[in-house]
């Protein structure tokens, strides 16, 4: 399966899955009997490669209905109708052995600032690629003021779209906790971690600084970058020491190092032009002070190197996004180890959206629907021991509520809560057939 992501946080190392390696599709099919599940009862599609066989849950989860229609080799789309919640529930099931498959996070309106419909995100990138849209989900939490920021990092082909401190930054919060992800890696490895941006930069033959920012407001504790996701120009509090860069050599991943010159220095508060083939690199008055940077008020010319790796994620990253709270880790709950954690979050039944993987290596997206009479919502333990029903191993909880929905092909599957329909959020997870010409 090639991912290819558009869209980090913590300590702990990242938990890797094997998303390159062939499955034995014999193994596929699932079990439960006729209605039953992903895989179609064992016959392998005219593709030759199964979509993951889900099981058939059982108790309070056994579906009176349960379909599955494969939408592209090794993708299916699998409803269930679940009368013990009741629930509605929509699956995406990507199989580790759909190598043509492409998975991208996508910006709204490709901006830090903004917000956009997930079916508008997934059609435009389709179309601008010139790809066969398969499947897409809402993603991270935000703000909507200022409109669409998310709460978490984010990194988009390669390139870093937002970044976050160590801690996550959602203001229902009242303690600090560690900033969740799932992304994937250069190898095309999918990864769940808490990560954060450990970054840094060097001028000329100067010691490196530490960089800790993208997109975001200066601080005294690190460089600031700012790149074309901000807009046009920096903001006007940006620092005291601005300077313009040039790319030499763009970073084709997160953790490379990009090489650029010192076209201008600015040292006002106005904010100065991003340019589109280059960035902005902001210093701190603390920085700008220190015999590190003191050099730098003659230094246009100088060649200016950096990097952005994220600390607890794989060394190179290829796209990446935020959730919360991470839900399984290798099968074990623990989003109940989530400090003083709101029960109006995660007790109340609400709509859900989610990305766990399964121990064969297969992918899932699910959106549970919720604030209705013919689907009531899942808490965040009934969403979890879903997952674990279906052979999750590990699973990230994304926004859920108003923002929950899923599109399959042209098609909008999930029934959004929102009395207006579908919500303008601040990021999707859009999976496309990868295939020359992207048709099947």
């Amino acid at each position: 399966m090639r991912l290819v992501w558009q869209t980090a946080f913590a300590v702990r190392s990242a938990l890797t899955l094997p998303f390159l390696a062939v499955l034995a599709l014999a193994g596929c099919a699932s079990g439960g009997g006729g209605g039953g599940g992903g895989g179609g009862a064992g016959t392998a599609p005219a593709s030759g490669i199964a979509p993951p066989g889900l099981p058939r849950p059982a108790g309070v989860f056994a579906p009176s209905s349960m379909t599955s229609e494969e939408i592209a080799p090794g993708v299916a789309h699998v409803e269930m109708t679940i009368p013990g919640g009741p629930w509605l529930v929509h699956i995406v099931a990507i199989s580790p052995a759909a190598r043509e498959v492409e998975l991208r996070t996508v910006k709204g309106l490709d901006h830090v600032v903004g917000r956009e419909r997930p079916s508008e995100m997934a059609r435009r990138t389709a179309a601008a690629e010139g790809r066969e849209l398969l499947a897409a989900v809402n993603a991270d939490f935000f703000n909507f003021t200022p409109p669409g920021v998310s709460e978490g990092p984010q990194v988009s082909a390669g390139q870093v779209l937002k970044s976050e401190d160590r801690n996550r930054a959602a203001r229902a919060d009242t303690v600090l906790r560690d900033q969740p992800v799932f992304g994937v890696a250069a190898d095309g490895r999918p990864f769940f971690a808490d990560a954060h941006l450990d970054g840094g930069a060097r001028v000329a033959d100067d010691a490196a600084l530490t960089l800790l920012r993208v997109n975001r407001a200066a601080s005294n504790d690190s460089l600031t970058l700012y790149n074309s996701f901000l807009g046009d120009t920096t903001p006007s509090d940006s620092g005291v020491t601005e300077l313009v860069l040039r790319a030499v050599r763009a970073a084709a991943m997160a953790g490379d190092t990009a090489v650029a010159v010192i076209t201008s220095i600015d040292t006002a508060f106005a904010g100065v032009p991003i340019p589109a083939d280059g960035a902005v690199l902001a210093l701190p008055a603390r920085m700008a002070r220190s015999e590190h940077t003191a050099r730098l008020a003659a230094a246009v010319g100088d060649t200016v190197r950096w990097w952005l790796p994220f600390d607890g994620a794989p060394p190179r990253v290829r796209e990446l996004v935020g959730g919360y709270p991470m839900l399984l880790r290798d099968g074990r709950h623990v989003f109940e180890d989530t400090k003083a954690i709101i029960s109006g979050f995660s007790v109340t039944q609400h709509p859900r959206t989610a990305v766990a993987t399964l121990a064969d290596g297969s992918l899932i997206l699910l959106a549970v629907d919720g604030r209705s009479e013919a689907s009531k919502g899942m808490s965040l333990t009934q969403l979890t021991d879903f997952l674990v029903a279906l052979g999750a191993v590990n699973a990230l909880n994304l926004d859920g509520g108003g923002s929950t929905v899923m599109v399959v092909g042209d098609s909008i599957v999930s029934h959004p809560s929102d009395k207006e329909g579908e919500r303008a959020v601040a990021n999707a997870l859009v999976v496309l057939d990868g295939r020359e010409g992207g048709k099947r």
